[in-house]
């Protein structure tokens, strides 16, 4: 696994923060039902700030991570530091059962999981480190508990490639779950159909209403072809 391909989509990360750069002082995420607002430039901060104690941890360029969390402001940090710092993340659904979430972050050879939360059962298993990861919003700030040592480092799954930004997994409804990569590229072309198809513009919100682990196995065979 190398770094990102300059010739390639930028990552996720840096999209957002080419965003921060023109609108600094625009909200970014909205927190809780007291509505509390997030800045572009404050959530820059805070993934700067995760990605900097995830690379600190031990974590490397390429390696793979789980992250388990609902769509909250700790899925969107953790996924933007995760793609700060290189890393490949895979997205868990956190009703999954433990068995299950560990299989998948298994076969993606996962260094770490990034949870919102508890950590879950069977902690007895130290082969597969859960690091929680918190945001609040007074003060803004983000929180990585990484006491846990990674992983040791695998060579992944074959077929990854360096521009791979996600390893998702089908649903399993036509046989056991399958892993699919997204690379940057796909990401980027995804951001720019949603926002031209709905004429998205600086002024407007969106609520996220599909939790972002969620994908369709027609999708999914979709991005495949295009990874092939």
């Amino acid at each position: 696994m190398t770094a990102h391909d300059t010739d390639a989509s930028p990552p996720i990360a840096d999209l957002v923060a080419t965003t921060a750069s023109r609108h600094p002082e625009k909200p970014a995420l909205i927190l809780t039902a007291e509505r509390l607002p997030i800045s572009y430039r404050d959530l820059v901060r805070l993934v700067d700030e995760l990605a900097g104690e995830l690379t600190a941890a031990g974590l490397l360029v390429g390696d793979r991570v789980g992250l388990r969390a609902p769509s909250s402001s700790e899925f969107v940090v953790g996924l933007l530091a995760a793609s700060r710092a290189g890393l490949v993340v895979v997205p868990l659904d956190p009703a999954l059962p433990v068995a299950e979430q560990r299989a998948r972050v298994t076969a993606a050879g996962a260094r770490v999981v990034m949870v919102d939360g508890d950590i879950p059962g069977e902690t007895d298993d130290a082969t597969l480190p859960f690091w929680p990861i918190s945001v609040s919003a007074d003060p803004i700030a983000v929180h990585l508990d990484s006491g846990l040592a990674p992983s040791p480092a695998t060579t992944g799954p074959d077929g990854l490639r360096p521009d791979d930004a996600l390893i998702m997994f089908t649903g399993g409804t036509t046989g056991a779950p399958k892993m699919v990569p997204w690379t940057h590229d796909n990401i980027a072309s995804s951001v720019r159909g949603v926002i031209a198809t709905y004429h998205l513009g600086p002024d407007d919100a969106t609520v996220v209403v599909m939790p972002l682990f969620h994908r369709s196995e027609e999708h999914t065979s979709e991005l495949q072809s295009h990874h092939d």
